[in-house]
């Protein structure tokens, strides 16, 4: 009975200092996890801030990138660095209509100027029209409109406005001219002079549209333009943010062998996000960016 007992009071020590050692090592775990959170939202905060240094000194060199040069970064446990950068079309997105349109604007005002003063003088037949003014010389230096559109966002909102109204004013003409030709009809007596009047108005309306034509042409043709300018954009800065990871990921010594640094380019085209995924090995001995982005998985969704 004595025995039992000792063994019982052996096994109850035994048991209470194996807690005691498990609740240690929860401890020690619980540390060893906050240090290594604590560590990589330095070098979380560390690395953001080398990649907006690279992308704000690139842009000091007269290049335009889309989207903001703020990065997002988060730390995942078990998983690695998020790096998400916005890539969204801001500048070259929002002024779809050029600032040459400022331009075209007040040529199409000219000639709804020129259309209203010849109705006004209806049903008095006016006197000989004056010549049709040229087309403007529609050449646009698209790069230099480009660079200055922040400074011409209002003379677009003129401009398109300008345009809802000279299509207003072809509706207008289109109905004076049947006007037109019922009062031929029923005023014998005055039939020359308003058929007169109604081709010098026929003559303003396709003035009107061959400028409409030609107005289309020009804007087809800065789309073009600010949408490769746009996709070269894109390409130059992706490449920064890799040659710099290239450069400066081997710092990020919190990062595990199986954890990996994931950079997300929010927004990157057609509305889609462009995401590549590095294992931390690879990005340690990276010394080609171009070889680094080729071996990491990348996908757009």
């Amino acid at each position: 009975m004595k025995t039992h007992a000792v063994i019982k009071k052996s096994l109850k020590t035994t048991f209470v200092a194996s807690l005691g050692a498990i609740a240690m090592l929860g401890t020690a775990s619980v540390v060893q996890a906050s240090d290594d959170y604590n560590r990589a939202q330095k070098e979380l905060r560390i690395m953001s801030k080398i990649f907006e240094t690279s992308l704000e000194d690139i842009s000091t060199q007269n290049v335009r990138f889309p989207g903001s040069k703020k990065v997002q970064a988060t730390y995942l446990a078990k998983q690695g660095m998020v790096f998400t950068f916005n890539f969204g079309r801001n500048a070259f997105g929002q002024s779809d209509w050029g600032a040459f349109g400022e331009g075209i604007g007040q040529m199409v005002g000219v000639i709804a100027s020129e259309v209203g003063n010849a109705l006004a003088e209806v049903p008095m037949p006016p006197e000989a029209p004056s010549v049709v003014e040229p087309v403007p010389d529609l050449s646009v230096d698209y790069e230099e409109y480009f660079e200055a559109y922040e400074k011409r966002m209002q003379a677009l909102e003129e401009m398109r406005e300008r345009h809802r109204e000279q299509r207003s004013e072809v509706r207008e003409l289109q109905r004076e001219i049947r006007n037109l030709e019922r009062k031929s009809v029923r005023e014998e007596k005055r039939s020359k002079e308003l058929e007169q009047v109604k081709r010098e108005l026929e003559q303003k309306v396709e003035v009107l549209n061959d400028k409409m034509d030609e107005y289309k042409k020009s804007m087809a043709e800065y789309r073009k333009k600010r949408d490769q300018k746009y996709i070269e954009s894109t390409q130059l800065k992706s490449d920064a943010i890799i040659s710099t990871l290239c450069d400066y990921g081997a710092t990020m010594r919190s990062l595990k062998s199986d954890e990996h640094i994931t950079l997300i380019f929010s927004d990157y085209q057609d509305k889609k996000d462009l995401i590549y995924v590095f294992d931390s090995s690879d990005i340690k001995r990276c010394d080609d960016a171009k070889q680094l982005a080729r071996e990491a998985i990348s996908y757009q969704l």
